[in-house]
């Protein structure tokens, strides 16, 4: 979502209106569509574990949305250690934490939706399906409580954009040079 310099195009099923049988680019399409990605790189925090193995594909996205999905509602990472090392092998176990005071009253919807995402890569939806999850679309059958949380995180994400350009700067800076324990004394002067 961030780093389009990784980034590469996903084709699936070709384009119909796209280029002639047999042309260069319709050949790279239709490799690019059977063979899995094999860089292994990305953020420990954000990777998927297929990543770390170097064979995956565009669901890494999903896990990496999860995670993200996991800070906007509690406030830290679901994976974490001292040393990239250390993150790294709790980014391989997978395992989800939902015990801490702020995961109260959030919905089964909530749970579930994070739970699809940051799983096996075989268990993981895809993004489309996560686009039609219960919990993602703000329905007056929903549960009230998600539907402040819903808005809390878009107005989070709002206000993050219309930050002034060193704010921004000073954020980005911390979340690459600090670990997690380094960050926390400075995060209520970041809370809106």
């Amino acid at each position: 979502m961030i780093d389009f310099g990784l980034s590469k195009n996903f084709i699936e099923g070709g384009n119909a209106d796209g280029p002639e049988p047999d042309s260069p680019l319709k050949i790279r399409r239709q490799r690019q569509q059977k063979n899995n990605m094999k860089t292994r790189a990305g953020t420990p925090f954000y990777i998927a574990p297929e990543v770390l193995t170097g064979n995956y594909n565009e669901k890494c996205d999903v896990w990496s949305a999860g995670v993200i999905m996991y800070i906007l509602l509690c406030g830290y990472p679901p994976f974490y250690g001292e040393t990239n090392k250390e993150i790294l092998e709790q980014v391989k176990k997978g395992k989800l934490d939902f015990t801490g005071p702020e995961w109260k009253g959030k919905s089964n919807a909530c749970f579930d939706l994070m739970k699809r995402m940051v799983c096996k890569h075989e268990d993981r939806l895809t993004a489309e399906e996560v686009l039609r999850h219960p919990w993602m679309l703000i329905q007056d059958d929903l549960a009230p409580v998600d539907k402040d949380i819903m808005k809390n995180m878009f107005k989070n994400i709002e206000n993050y954009a219309k930050m002034n350009h060193f704010l921004r700067t000073v954020c980005i800076y911390m979340t690459r040079q600090l670990n997690e324990k380094e960050v926390l004394p400075y995060q209520a002067c970041f809370n809106f």
